[in-house]
């Protein structure tokens, strides 16, 4: 469904969520803010071996080959490097490993090529070339730009979240009479659902902030619902 197809269909709901009571009593843990503490993700097993690959690190592929750890190459020495004035045989041991280190110590594509385009004007290989011709006027590297979203939009989806959470947190809430021993949840009133509390969100909230679809309500609502059932 198109996004202005969407806004047609929706539904605003001007209702106070105060106006929601709901019976018990609230639990004394609840912190005053009312806000959830925010779970910190585990990493995927995904994420994991991309970070240890762009590290430099010993990590296993999706298909169970193990791949070694990056490590220093063996010390070219061949004549030819002297000839066409290189002076990499001036470059201790230790250099070396100094530069493999700082190589791969952000684990970001953006940095490593930043790193080679630093210090090389013009060789064969082909990162090298890539980093070359990804390196902007000001002599940085572009951002990586493959897959994910931009720094601004994530932080633009954040102050959404946030105030969806803000929002929801407005509706009272109580623990069970019935199970209080065995969980922590609280509860909402009985007629309350996501959709009416989205609609009542865009009705109070929503016109300030651009281009928010329930699908963002839905899921900021997540862990939030977890904990205060509906």
């Amino acid at each position: 469904m198109r996004p202005e197809e969407n806004k047609e269909m929706r539904t605003e709901d001007s209702r106070d969520p105060s106006a929601f009571p709901v019976e018990g009593e609230p639990r004394e843990s609840v912190s005053e803010s009312g806000t959830p503490r925010k779970r910190k993700r585990p990493q995927t097993e995904r994420e994991i071996r991309k970070e240890r690959r762009n590290k430099g690190c010993e990590y296993t592929t999706e298909s169970g080959k193990k791949m070694p750890k990056k490590s220093v190459a063996v010390r070219c020495k061949s004549s030819r490097c002297r000839d066409r004035e290189f002076y990499c045989h001036e470059l201790t041991e230790q250099d070396r490993i100094e530069i493999n280190v700082g190589f791969f110590r952000s684990g970001q594509f953006s940095d490593q090529r930043n790193f080679l385009a630093s210090y090389v004007d013009s060789v064969t290989e082909r990162q090298i070339r890539t980093a070359l011709k990804k390196r902007q006027r000001d002599g940085q590297i572009a951002m990586e730009g493959r897959g994910g979203r931009r720094e601004a939009e994530k932080v633009e989806d954040e102050e959404k979240r946030q105030s969806i959470l803000d929002h929801n947190n407005k509706f009272p809430r109580m623990e069970s009479h019935y199970c209080r021993a065995n969980t922590e949840n609280e509860f909402l009133a009985p007629e309350l659902n996501l959709t009416t509390m989205y609609n009542m969100y865009v009705s109070e909230i929503a016109a300030d902030i651009k281009n928010l679809h329930q699908d963002l309500y839905t899921t900021s609502s997540n862990p939030w619902d977890s904990n205060f059932l509906l």
